[in-house]
């Protein structure tokens, strides 16, 4: 499950790093490339900060927008022994459709589990091309266990991607925070039991 994943922070920022500098594909926002179905292999982690406040990871989300299975993670670490071994987070794809286009969107959805039940979370939004790297997401539309429910106004929250690596099989985004997400090409046949964290030993 994804939340295996902040122990192996370090060799992955390392490696985003490398790749970073070597993005093969031109002007990536606005590339076909990013269309299709992507698997969130190492999510996007925090430093702590100088008061490391119970309430700071909700403080992030706030501020940053969208759904986030790191600072998801990073909460549940805080949270009681019960509390925290009744829920999980385990897995989050992306899938995005009109690349390059004039009307590109986004859905995203986080599988887990309470209380031992599996539940999922998603959400629709759309997106535009503000630069050769730069994507803006404005979230439209909120699902939980599939029944959905529109924004109002209000609520339809913006955020800027910048899409630092893109190429056939791996994506690599950063929002306002800075802070890394690595995603993987999901399979024809992705199933649950194909999913797997990314390995700091292949590093």
């Amino acid at each position: 499950p994804l939340s295996d994943t902040p122990r192996q922070q370090a060799a992955v920022q390392d490696l985003v790093l490398q790749l970073e500098r070597e993005s093969p594909t031109a002007a990536p926002a606005r590339s076909s490339l990013l269309d299709g179905t992507w698997c969130v292999k190492f999510p996007a982690f925090f430093g702590p900060g100088l008061i490391d406040s119970p309430t700071r990871e909700l403080a992030i989300s706030l501020y940053t927008g969208g759904i986030k299975p790191g600072l998801l993670i990073q909460l549940l670490d805080k949270l009681p022994a019960p509390a925290a071994g009744a829920l999980s987070v385990d897995k989050l794809t992306v899938t995005f459709a009109g690349g390059g286009g004039s009307s590109p969107s986004a859905e995203a959805t986080l599988e887990g589990s309470v209380l031992g039940s599996a539940v999922s979370v998603t959400t629709r939004s759309s997106l535009m091309a503000v630069s050769d790297s730069r994507l803006r997401e404005t979230y439209l539309e909120a699902a939980f266990m599939g029944n959905s429910v529109p924004l109002p106004q209000a609520f339809q929250v913006s955020r800027t991607l910048i899409v630092t690596y893109l190429d056939d099989d791996l994506l690599i985004l950063r929002d306002e925070s800075g802070v890394p997400e690595v995603l993987e090409r999901a399979s024809l046949d992705m199933g649950a039991e194909s999913w797997a964290p990314v390995e700091a030993a292949s590093a």
